[in-house]
């Protein structure tokens, strides 16, 4: 039987110390049949030569110079040059194991899904020391047809599986077919999340395998994630407007629990932006941040019963900061933030 081609998007920027390991955890994939995008996003430095000399030693490899543009401008140019069945992603500085494209396509195949996403191992470094390695994993294989999305939810949200694009596998032609892209307004994260959101609006099936198949190696002194901007807040309210309209989309009924759950959840990612060391936003911006919030969930009409009856799904200290907001205890919520203590 003849191997299906799969697309791996490799967007590159001034990753000189990194990203010949990178390239070569894609080259010595057990499943052969792959082409290997690489799209150099403006790099300054030797990124674009190393690429070039892969590319002249293995023809799976296309090699793609651009201006520099932000990651979602060079995934998706990316996206102008797939051939593949299948599509993945990669980032610089992370790694596959030797199987995780043999792996990812058999289960995309054989559960046939729209997209299917694996666990993932996490490591965090500060100035070239691993200060912490983590696992983000489903507990079983899992695949959900579309009506059984929104009964799952808040397990599929909690994994923390959605939030990348590059622990994932997706058919070509269900992207293709509803034209799902990555958005240019995205500045500072929230891109990926956008991205999945999209696919699961679209999706007829996906799944989970309980395999940890990609190593993302989140490196502080360049990650956004570690930093404050205000960009990201604007992502947020981005990512947090997709994610309601999906919802929306693939449920009628049984959706106002998953609602509140996703409220709380994203308040407590915008205290957790504004509480960043490095975030020094005086009283009075973060008091209308958090006053903005309020009156964007005001259509829903949340009492604090609403609230306690997530408990299942959401932490209490969640849930206690979610109470303040409701109550409109603003002064007390800047409080926190500016101390840097959660509740």
């Amino acid at each position: 039987m003849k191997m299906s081609l799969v697309s791996i998007i490799l967007p590159v920027y001034n990753s000189e110390k990194y990203i010949s390991t990178c390239i070569e955890s894609l080259l010595k994939q057990t499943y052969q049949n792959i082409e290997i995008i690489i799209v150099n996003d403006g790099s300054t430095d030797n990124t674009a030569k190393i690429c070039e000399n892969y590319k002249i030693k293995d023809s799976r490899i296309k090699f793609i110079n651009k201006i520099n543009g932000g990651i979602c401008s060079a995934r998706n140019e990316g996206l102008k040059y797939i051939t593949g069945k299948y599509l993945m992603f990669c980032d610089h500085d992370d790694i596959y194991l030797d199987n995780t494209v043999e792996i990812m396509v058999n289960a995309i195949k054989s559960m046939k899904m729209d997209f299917v996403k694996c666990g993932i191992k996490y490591i965090t470094i500060k100035n070239n020391r691993i200060i912490n390695k983590k696992v983000k994993l489903c507990k079983k294989d899992v695949e959900y047809y579309k009506s059984e999305i929104i009964n799952n939810y808040c397990y599929i949200k909690n994994s923390k599986l959605l939030v990348y694009v590059w622990n994932g596998i997706y058919s070509v032609s269900f992207i293709k077919n509803n034209n799902i892209i990555f958005d240019n307004k995205y500045k500072f994260g929230g891109e990926d999340a956008d991205f999945n959101y999209k696919c699961l609006k679209y999706s007829k099936k996906i799944g989970f395998i309980n395999k940890v198949l990609y190593v993302h190696n989140r490196r502080l002194e360049f990650s956004t994630a570690a930093k404050y901007d205000r960009n990201q807040i604007y992502s947020l309210y981005m990512n947090m407007d997709q994610e309601f309209n999906m919802i929306n989309s693939i449920s009628k009924y049984r959706k106002r629990k998953t609602i509140i759950y996703l409220i709380i959840e994203y308040f407590n990612d915008l205290v957790y932006i504004l509480s960043k060391e490095k975030c020094n936003e005086n009283y009075n911006y973060i008091f209308n941040v958090y006053k903005k919030f309020y009156n964007r969930i005001k259509i829903y009409n949340i009492n604090i019963i609403d609230f306690l009856n997530v408990r299942k799904n959401v932490s209490y200290k969640h849930i206690i900061k979610a109470i303040f907001l409701k109550l409109k205890l603003f002064h007390i919520l800047v409080l926190f933030t500016i101390n840097h203590n959660t509740i």
